[in-house]
């Protein structure tokens, strides 16, 4: 059975989607110009490449998002791991400590 679309467009536009949607990004060539500057001298071998992120160009829809606060959700056992940096365990212990 042929794949409705290729993966990896769809891989693509599913990362873009999260990376660009998740938070707000500033817009317009003109920051992503100076930010490019500024990344480059730091960071040579990919600084300069700043701007051509898609996330500073894209008209992307406001961001409406809840706060999660907890509330109706009963016991519930976080399972974090202290040596990976994205899910570290600091994540799981502050929850706890509200």
């Amino acid at each position: 059975m042929p794949m409705a679309e290729d993966p990896a467009v769809a891989a693509n536009a599913t990362f873009l989607a999260i990376t660009c949607k998740d938070t707000p990004w500033p817009r317009g060539q003109a920051f992503a110009d100076a930010f490019s500057a500024r990344q480059g001298k730091l960071y040579p071998l990919l600084g300069w490449s700043e701007n051509q992120n898609p996330c500073y160009y894209r008209n992307w829809p406001a961001l409406s998002m809840p706060a999660p606060d907890g509330a109706g959700v009963g016991t519930t056992l976080m399972v974090q791991s202290v040596h990976d940096p994205a899910t570290n365990a600091r994540l799981a212990y502050a929850p706890q400590a509200k």
